[in-house]
This record gives structure tokens, sequence and C-alpha cells, in this order.
């Protein structure tokens, strides 16, 4: 090769050897030089950022090393890089948010936003400082308020202040004193001679009468009819005083029910006829159709010898009284012309329906008087009786089937106590004449009956090897209890 550096001839460059590089020396010329003596400026670290430098071998197996650690990294399923990357994303969140909280100006308003420094900085120098024993008002506005006069608030406002009118106003003396003289509304008591308007004739509600609306009532009763209905809580007169027209007089109607109405008539003069009437011939002197328990009812109680409750004085040919039977039509019960009883007895074969009644008479009667069936049973058996079959279980009253009764009444059984027994009837069973009868022990049971006063007779259920009381042991007892007359 040519060792003129001037220049390099063409020759040279097509000279084939090996690990050649052409560069440039020192002083600017180009030669030829073998590859393993070329000179490199390297930094053995990976830290320094100046340009001109190569990175040597060793720091460029640090560095495949913490690549190769990257990747290797990425490809895992480490719980580490999850944390990593959430924590990269909160602070990227962060970010983002506080780019949106932060108001770097004094008019945006809000209550999720933060003044930045910049604008704390500036409210910081246009502030006002407090100074102690002074306000935060103008000098000018102190000395205006210093001319205004303290408001004193009056203990009383006179009346003239309230505008009124028609529908709005004072209440005066007078109109107070008005009402304060009126009858309250519920359960008034009136004073005085208090008035109302008086109701049309023939009004029946509740409002009040008058003492016109009562006159003219009444007086258009006395020429019409008198009608007096609903619960009458007084007694009252009616008094007819020879009117000009007593055929308006027709008749008393009561609707009540029965024993619940009654008609008195007092007649205070002595002697004479209280009530007289006069018959038409041919007509009715009075009719009494009645469904009721009596048709006429008369108590005599004259205290005068040879007195009567009813008295007929029948005409020469007619019938001073005659009974009608109930449903045949022919004559039962007659008496004669001077209203003497015919031998007191049934002239038309009277016929008795029903249940008759009658007094029983004495035992030992032996007269023609009616045998009534309670005689002929203390005739027959000389003692009223009660039989009956006596059940009993548990805690419960013996239960009864009555066979037979003439006490009168009907027994009420009752459980005293564990094995006693009560039947109570009050005031039958007489001292020294009642009998107790009960059979059914059995089994070990004694089964006793008495009589232990006039209301009440025991019977006492007993085992008899222990003599305890017990309960539940009677089925079907019979017992009888006799009362001797």
């Amino acid at each position: 090769m040519d060792t003129n550096h001037n220049r390099i001839k063409v020759v040279d460059l097509e000279i084939n050897e090996p690990n050649k590089i052409l560069t440039t020396n020192n002083s600017g010329e180009l030669e030829f030089n073998d590859i393993n003596n070329i000179k490199i400026d390297s930094y053995n670290a990976l830290d320094y950022i100046v340009s001109g430098k190569a990175l040597d071998a060793r720091q460029g197996k640090v560095l495949k090393d913490l690549i190769d650690d990257v990747n290797e990294l990425l490809a895992s399923d480490n719980v580490d890089l999850n944390t990593l990357q959430k924590l990269g994303d909160t602070i990227e969140v962060i970010r983002n948010s506080l780019n949106i909280l932060l108001v770097n100006d004094l008019s945006t308003g809000g209550t999720t936003k933060a003044l930045t420094a910049e604008m704390g900085k500036i409210l910081q120098n246009s502030k006002v400082d407090k100074i102690t024993g002074k306000s935060l008002l103008s000098d000018t506005e102190i000395t205006r308020l210093g001319t205004l006069s303290n408001y004193v608030h009056p203990v009383n406002h006179p009346a003239n202040i309230i505008t009124q009118d028609s529908s709005n106003r004072f209440v005066s003396d007078t109109e107070k004193s008005s009402w304060n003289s009126k009858a309250e509304v519920i359960s008034p008591t009136f004073t005085g001679v208090p008035a109302a308007p008086t109701a049309a004739a023939g009004t029946n509600t509740s409002q009040l009468a008058t003492t016109a609306f009562v006159r003219n009532a009444t007086s258009a009763a006395s020429n019409n009819s008198v009608l007096l209905s609903g619960d009458q809580a007084k007694r009252g007169i009616l008094s007819f005083d020879n009117g000009p027209n007593p055929s308006l007089i027709n008749g008393i109607r009561t609707n009540s029910g029965a024993n619940t109405f009654s008609i008195g008539a007092i007649f205070d003069a002595e002697g004479g006829t209280a009530v007289s009437t006069t018959v038409a011939i041919a007509a009715t002197g009075y009719k009494i159709e009645t469904e009721g328990f009596n048709g006429i009812l008369i108590n005599s109680k004259s205290i005068y010898p040879g007195s009567s409750g009813i008295k007929l004085n029948g005409a020469t040919g007619s019938t001073a009284m005659l009974f009608k039977g109930q449903n045949n039509g022919i004559d039962t019960y007659t008496l004669n012309k001077t209203g003497d009883i015919v031998a007191n007895t049934f002239t038309g074969g009277a016929t008795l329906i029903g249940i008759p009644t009658a007094p029983t008479a004495p035992t030992g009667t032996n007269t023609s008087q009616i045998a009534t069936t309670a005689f002929v049973q203390n005739i027959a058996r000389p003692y009223k009786v009660y039989t009956a079959l006596l059940s009993q279980s548990g805690t419960n009253a013996p239960i009864a089937t009555v066979l037979e009764n003439t006490l009168g009444g009907l027994p009420v059984w009752s459980r005293n106590s564990i094995g006693l027994y009560i039947a109570n009837l009050s005031g039958v069973f007489t001292t020294n004449k009642t009998v107790f009868f009960i059979t059914g022990s059995f089994g070990g049971i004694v089964t006793n009956g008495a009589r232990t006063s006039e209301n009440e007779c025991t019977i006492t259920t007993v085992k008899s090897d222990t003599s305890v009381y017990t309960d539940g042991v009677m089925y079907g007892t019979t017992i009888e209890i006799r009362v001797y007359n």
C-alpha cells in the first residue's frame, strides 16, 4: 500500500485484506487500520446521559438482563404487577381529578371545587385585616348609623292603628252585653218570658210549641177529637163539660198492650147515679170485643152490706144475663128475669176446653166441690215426690234424668266438693216430712243421701275401704225424695 497519505490509490482500495477498516488519523488523513485496533471511548454505567459515549459490553449485558426480567414479568400473572398497574391508574385518575377540582379564578363556584395556590395568594394580598375595636364598616356608614334613634316598642297599641271594614271590626260593649244575655244552644235555661215562632197548626216535629200553638191545638181537639199517643209519663184528666155537640165524644182507645194501661173515673158525689145511659129500642147498650184477659173486670170494694159488683134487673119476659158457648152458640149459663142464678147449674150442657182450673180442696174434703188433679194425687199418694237417675263425672255437677217430679219445682244439682253433691230447691224439703232414698252402691263405693235443710238435700260417695270421698262413681244411680203432706 502506498503510504503517501495525501491520496489513496484505487488500486489500494481493491486490495482484499481482511479485518481492515478505513479511518482518519489525528492529522485528518485517511488510512487503513486493523479493525481490532479501533479506539473506542466507552462508559461503564447505565446512568450517563452525555452523547458521544458508547456502552461497553458488560453494561450491555446488564441492560439485556433488565429487559429480559421485564419481559418475564409482563408474561407472568404476578399479583404485584396488577397492584402496580392499579396504582398507576389511580395516580392517573387523581391527576385528572385535580385538573377538574382545582379552580384558578375567583368567579367559578361549586361545592366540589378548590382554589389553586395562586388564587389563595391573590386573596391573601387583597384581604382586609380586622383591627381590634374597629368594624369592617366604612367611617361614613358608621357616622350615619350614629344618627339613628333606638326603637322602643310600645306597651299598648292604640285601636285606631287597625283598619276596620264590614267583615273585620271590633265588638262594642253593647254587643258583648247582648251576647252574654243569650241562652246556650245546648241544654239552655230560659228566664223571663222567652218567645218563639208559633208553628203552623198540625205541625208534629221537634219544633218548640208556644202557648198559642197549644191553645189552638186543644181548641181544635175540643171540637173534633183528642188523641194521646206515645209514652204518657203522667196521669191526665179529660173533662167534657156539657159541650154543644156531645155526639163527638165517640170512643176511647188504648194501644199499649195487656195490663199496661188503665182508665179510671172517680165520682165524688155521694148517692145518685154515677153513669146513666139510655139506649134506644133494639139498640146495643155496650159492645165489647176483646182479645185481652178480661172483657169486663169489676172489683167490688163497697163497705155497704148487700152491695153488688154487678146488679142486673131484667124486664118481664127478658133474660137479665145470657152466656153463649164459645163455639156452638148454645145458651150455656142463664140468669132468670129477677137476676137469680138458676139452681147454680148450666142449662146448655157446658163443654170446657183448654186447661180449666179450680181451687184445690184440702186433703180429706168430701163434698160436691170440684176435685183438681192435685187433690186426686194427694188422695192417691200422701206425699210429693222427686224421682231421678243421677250420673256424675270428673268435677262436673251431677246430671239428672227426671222420671217423676211433683215437688212444685225442679231441684238444681251442683258439686260442692270431692264426693259431695247438693240438690237445691228453696223451701220444699220440710222438716220431719222429707225422706231420701238412694240405690246404686257398688264396687266398694258407699253412696248416701239425706235432707240437710228446707232448701237442700245432699249425696256423698265414699270408698268403703279408705273412707275417702271420691268423684265419678255415679252411673245412673236411682234417687227418690219424698215430702209428705
